[in-house]
């Protein structure tokens, strides 16, 4: 029905609910994608709560490698973990149902 409308009205009027067709895909799209990020960062910090109290008495007793990071950079390379997944998440989300066929 909103096809035929556009079809229908005249070129400005035509751009114009176009452009607002547009405006509202990208609004639609970036919701979406900051829903995304904040659900997954909640369950990371949710992670994190339900997980830290068993950790450290063991962890901190563990002969480690001279190669095992200091613990700040786990607090700063976990979140940038999360992100790029909530992104990689939105995308397959996003993309139509089909692409995920290919993997198969």
């Amino acid at each position: 029905m909103a096809r035929l409308a556009i079809i229908n009205t005249n070129s400005s009027n035509r751009e114009q609910i176009l452009a607002k067709i547009k405006q509202d895909m990208i609004q639609r799209a970036f919701s979406s994608l900051i829903t995304w990020i904040v659900a997954l960062q909640l369950l990371s910090v949710i992670i994190g709560y339900t997980t830290r109290f068993g950790m450290y008495p063991w962890y901190s007793q563990l002969l480690k490698s001279s190669l095992t990071p200091p613990g700040y950079i786990f607090a700063i390379v976990w979140p940038l973990l999360y992100f790029t997944l909530s992104i990689s998440g939105w995308k397959l989300y996003t993309e139509n149902n089909n692409s995920l066929l290919r993997w198969y």
